[in-house]
């Protein structure tokens, strides 16, 4: 699947100790708002873990998109 041109994304390793903090669900929401995010799709924050973790790594996402 391309999206305006995409087919992948960065994914950096710096993230590995939040990741490494996520239950096996907090992590499948993780990934799936990592593809949702380059989807222009909607993103679900339903914890705090959630949360903390996305604004973690969102500055790398948006750095990335520039």
């Amino acid at each position: 699947m391309k999206i305006d041109g995409k087919v992948s994304f960065m994914f950096y390793l710096n993230w590995k100790k939040q990741i490494d903090e996520l239950d096996d669900q907090e992590l499948r929401r993780l990934i799936n708002n990592l593809i949702n995010y380059h989807l222009n799709e909607e993103i679900e924050l339903l914890t705090k873990v959630d949360k903390l973790v996305w604004n973690g790594i969102l500055p790398g996402l948006e750095a990335n998109q520039d």
